[in-house]
């Protein structure tokens, strides 16, 4: 049996005069050793509006220097417009590639419709750097188009060149979905060039398949787990995760795994191994939590799970979506850093308000 040890906790992102709170974090391993880490910059979690905020954080060194946001050429050019989450990934030494929401924002309304659900229109936009992230190019839609609004998730590039991310489709204020599957995986087969094709991951109807996180297996098999919301009940259902062994091209219908909890974040780590990062929200003891599976990633033991971040407190609804306020952590992502550590990312309530921060885990 292998167990998870917790090491140093940080800050990354947090702003000291708490004119501003961080959340929707997620890093990127660089070549260098440094972590790229954006988070969005927001007035409070309902604010439509939002920037982002990147750093540079050196673990090995303790270190954190500010970095340029992927999406300050369209912040400049369109500065009534808000952001969303924005994710990067490296693709070769010195390259990176990040993926972000651009909000068509009304502040008068909240993100979310209290009603429906539905969100403010948003568009898909990617942009590149040659330079380690020092400079970005200008955003540029994706090629793929729906009717539903999409919310990306972090890209990933696969064993044969075949470079993605998985989104859940959103409905629009006030109104109903334009498609039953809300779990998808867009693609791109020109080394990320054009984002134009998509896989559909099937799953029953009348669900939100939401915040959909990779891992991929030493087969090279893309494994996505979701949280499944039920659209009609406003409730959380088990979590979901779906296989594709063709490099995105199909995927299997998503199945249930033995948990019950919002997001949940993968990271395969050996043989059968898996290690799960996710939110316990609604428990005598909450908080985010790591756990280790040793049944390829269907159950998880959370009898022996290691918290990260301890709450003292849980919304007032099950509803994500109606109870943002409450929520005191959330968002939190694993990332493997050697042959048995990795860096757990979230944000949460600090000394400061609502930060960003990081802790390294070891596997042993």
């Amino acid at each position: 049996m292998k167990s998870i040890v917790k090491k140093n906790n940080v800050t990354v992102i947090e702003d000291i005069d708490e004119e501003f709170i961080y959340n929707f974090c997620l890093p990127a391993k660089l070549s260098d050793g440094s972590f790229f880490v954006c988070a969005r910059q927001i007035t409070d979690l309902h604010d439509p509006y939002g920037r982002t905020a990147a750093v540079r954080y050196f673990p090995d060194e303790g270190r954190i220097e500010p970095a340029t946001p992927p999406n300050t050429a369209d912040a400049q050019c369109y500065p009534y417009k808000g952001f969303l989450m924005c994710y990067v990934t490296e693709l070769s030494k010195n390259n990176l590639i990040a993926v972000y929401g651009m909000i068509d924002t009304d502040n008068s309304k909240p993100l979310f419709d209290p009603v429906s659900d539905g969100m403010q229109n948003m568009t898909v936009r990617i942009s590149r750097s040659c330079d380690n992230g020092q400079t970005w190019s200008a955003g540029e839609d994706i090629d793929f188009k729906h009717n539903d609004i999409i919310v990306p998730g972090a890209i990933v590039k696969l064993p044969d060149g075949t470079i993605g991310f998985p989104v859940e489709m959103h409905n629009h204020y006030g109104k109903d979905y334009n498609e039953s599957i809300q779990a998808r995986f867009i693609y791109s087969v020109d080394g990320g060039k054009t984002f134009d094709k998509v896989s559909d991951i099937p799953h029953d109807k009348g669900v939100l398949a939401g915040d959909g996180r990779c891992t991929i297996d030493s087969d090279g098999n893309l494994l996505i787990y979701y949280w499944f919301f039920d659209l009609e009940g406003d409730k959380d259902l088990d979590n979901h995760r779906s296989i594709s062994r063709d490099f995105g091209r199909t995927f299997e219908p998503a199945q249930p795994i033995d948990m019950h909890m919002q997001i949940v974040s993968p990271m395969y780590f050996d043989d059968d191994t898996f290690v799960l990062v996710y939110q316990e929200r609604f428990s005598d003891n909450p908080g985010i939590k790591a756990a280790l599976s040793y049944d390829g990633g269907i159950t998880f033991d959370t009898k022996n799970a290691v918290t990260i971040y301890g709450a003292d407190s849980v919304p007032e609804t099950g509803n994500a979506f109606k109870s943002f306020n409450d929520f005191k952590f959330g968002y939190s992502t694993i990332t493997k850093t050697g042959d048995n550590t990795a860096l757990i990312m979230y944000w949460s309530e600090q000394q400061h308000g609502i930060s960003t921060c990081a802790c390294e885990i070891e596997i042993v």
